[in-house]
């Protein structure tokens, strides 16, 4: 076949114009196809049409936007749940508390998936939950990223789902708060330590994002000195908030429960063709797989106190 790209059709080189008649008398198949789309720049009837304004209502004033793509060449699952809110500028001592806050939330959540999906029989390979402040989407956003295997996605849907709503409605342990605020505490020292280490294109890079989403641009030794101060006063009650706040686009769609603003849009890619029913996906199983999980009933986790050193100084002492 040559391609002629000037025109956007193929010619077919065994074809000819005075092609012998077949069995029927019929005359052979033309040799130009002038409307054949060499580039592939037009829809066509085989692609799935997707609705990205339709809603769907979970329950009474509980609406999300569900999108399900398809393609053959698709072998997983993957999930991806978001919402977006308005960016609150880190310009004080009140609203840097608040960012740390958030970030002691998703890596207690994040931990916590992470130690879901290292069991024998996971549900989901892989699974993220995150907020970042996008300068270019002009906006926070906070978002579940998750795939699995195509017959167990119900599966991985509801029980990343009710993790997320576990968190915010009974917040982070004593001891994960303590753990995780340690290590946003370790984490500024060193990055403080590799100050004068970072590169003039990652220190640009991070100045003008930083300028974008309004907050107060800090040098590494400036960050650990607030982050340090910030730390040594922050609290549970503090932190439970934070988590309430991340995970009201989850928690509010539950009948009953307040309902947060702004849209909540769940996109789910699948293989077209499933021969395993469970397998199938469609807008209305994926709504009622997250109906199913913010209608669950979950339990606080329980607290788990590791301890600093498992040889105490009697014991050393005596050795």
């Amino acid at each position: 076949l040559d391609a002629a790209g000037d025109a956007g059709r193929l010619i077919r080189k065994d074809a000819s114009v005075n092609a012998a008649d077949d069995d029927d008398g019929e005359d052979k198949i033309s040799v130009y196809d002038n409307n054949y789309d060499i580039h592939l720049q037009q829809p066509y009837d085989l692609d799935d049409k997707v609705d990205f304004l339709k809603e769907a209502e979970l329950s009474p004033g509980k609406r999300i936007r569900p999108h399900i793509f398809k393609h053959e060449l698709l072998q997983n699952f993957s999930f991806h749940l978001f919402a977006k809110r308005p960016v609150e500028p880190i310009d004080d001592m009140a609203s840097f508390r608040r960012s740390l806050a958030r970030r002691i939330c998703l890596a207690a959540l994040q931990i916590r998936l992470n130690v879901g999906g290292r069991s024998d029989d996971p549900a989901f390979t892989f699974v993220e939950f995150n907020q970042l402040d996008s300068a270019r989407e002009g906006c926070a956003v906070c978002s579940l990223d998750m795939t699995a295997e195509p017959n167990r996605w119900y599966e991985a849907v509801t029980t990343s789902i009710s993790e997320i709503r576990k968190l915010g409605l009974h917040g982070v342990t004593p001891g994960e708060m303590d753990r995780y605020a340690s290590a946003l505490l370790t984490d500024a020292e060193q990055l403080a330590a590799q100050g004068d280490m970072i590169s003039h294109s990652d220190q640009l890079a991070y100045l003008m994002e930083t300028v974008a989403n309004g907050h107060t641009f800090m040098s590494p030794e400036q960050s650990y000195a607030v982050t340090e101060q910030a730390l040594s006063t922050l609290t549970l009650e503090e932190v439970d908030a934070a988590a309430a706040e991340l995970c009201s686009h989850i928690t509010g769609l539950k009948d009953g429960e307040a309902t947060s603003t702004g849209v909540v849009v769940a996109v789910a890619c699948t293989p077209k063709s499933a021969s395993d029913p469970a397998s199938e996906v469609d807008d209305d199983r994926l709504c009622a797989a997250i109906r199913e999980a913010c209608a669950m009933d979950v339990e606080p986790v329980e607290d788990v106190v590791v301890p600093q050193t498992l040889v105490t100084d009697e014991e050393l002492a005596k050795a």
